[in-house]
């Protein structure tokens, strides 16, 4: 055999290899990955109305509301709050509500915190505001929520309230629960007067 036989081999012995290589990585990426399950994905909701409802507990027909509204989203047109005004030394019952207005019909977001209750929690926090806030609501396992909660004023006062929402999967702890935990997906913030 020449040595131009022996190359001629030898070459051709590579290219086969090659091609094999070839054909196992355009198989190999071929495959499909693996989906994730579309019930599996938590996709952030679209929030743009969070409307708080104070009822008056020693009069049920006392009602006022108070609503933080964004109805472009974020990034647009800065958002419309409302200013929370009620009464000094009453104790109300509050609830809140969160929408999708940009659906329709209009979805509520706040159903879906509920059903994923133990993976959320409304925080409150205040400054210069004379009152006190108290869950009147919790998940399957008695962490609080926060969709419902009594809010006792007392005297008259001018200041602001923070309504925060955390996402918490499994970092949700006993109350009065780890305002630090999870991710945020709502942080607003209202005026409050409170007066006689």
């Amino acid at each position: 055999m020449t040595e131009i036989q022996k190359l001629y081999r030898i070459t051709t012995g590579f290219k086969k290899i090659f091609i094999a290589l070839l054909l196992m990585l355009a198989l190999t990426s071929c495959r499909k990955q693996p989906q994730i399950p579309q019930a599996l994905v938590n996709e952030p909701e679209n929030i743009t109305k969070v409307k708080l409802t104070f009822t008056d507990s020693a009069n049920a027909s006392s009602i006022s509301t108070a609503s933080w509204s964004d109805a472009d989203g974020a990034g647009g047109n800065a958002p419309t709050v409302d200013n929370i005004t009620l009464s000094a030394n009453k104790t109300y019952f509050t609830t809140i509500e969160v929408l999708d207005e940009t659906k329709n019909p209009v979805a509520k977001v706040s159903d879906e915190i509920f059903k994923e209750a133990e993976e959320h929690q409304f925080f409150f926090t205040k400054s210069n505001a004379n009152v006190a806030f108290t869950y009147a609501d919790a998940d399957v396992k008695g962490n609080p929520l926060g969709l419902k909660t009594k809010w006792k004023t007392g005297s008259n006062s001018t200041g602001n309230v923070s309504v925060i929402l955390k996402h918490q999967p499994g970092t949700k702890v006993a109350a009065p629960g780890d305002i630090n935990a999870g991710s945020t997906d709502i942080d607003v913030s209202f005026q409050i007067t409170i007066n006689n």
